[in-house]
């Protein structure tokens, strides 16, 4: 191979540089795809599908227990069946959300932190349903813990 053969001298003198060498190659698009979104507001709205399912199954189980005449259930109020089973639903959700944390984070570690918040609605939703909590209160009380637990569950990274 002679020097001038190539595309670039060393001497100085350059031979023209191929056409196909000197175009650049296009940059391949992107996907319409964000990934860095957050995911808390979709694992949020699953886990209250799986509080909803949880919630209907206690509510189906004590309906049968009660008017299928098997459990005699009288001593037990409607109120405080009704907060339990709201504190079953409950339950239901947290474990769904914590279950969805640990498929998405890959961390029990970060899971246990993100769906722990949400245990204050359990014992609120328990406590009322040991002593008779206005239903106004609960519900007042229950809507500032949620807002407390999802601003904490959004700073988890």
């Amino acid at each position: 191979m002679r020097p001038n053969d190539r595309p670039y001298n060393v001497h100085g003198s350059a031979k023209p540089v191929p056409k196909w060498l000197k175009t650049t190659k296009k940059k391949m698009k992107q996907p319409d795809v964000d990934w860095d979104n957050d995911p808390t507001p979709r694992a949020l709205v699953v886990a209250c599908l799986g509080g909803a399912c949880g919630l209907c199954t206690a509510a189906l189980l004590h309906d049968a227990l009660t008017y299928s005449g098997a459990v005699t259930i009288s001593w037990l109020p409607l109120w405080r069946a009704h907060m339990a089973i709201a504190c079953v639903g409950i339950i239901s959700s947290i474990l769904s959300l914590y279950f969805l944390e640990v498929l998405a984070r890959r961390s029990k570690h970060k899971a246990w932190k993100s769906s722990s918040s949400w245990l204050l609605l359990v014992a609120l939703t328990g406590s009322a349903t040991v002593i008779h909590i206005p239903t106004y209160v609960v519900i007042l009380v229950g809507a500032l813990c949620t807002g407390w637990a999802y601003h904490r569950m959004r700073r988890i990274p």
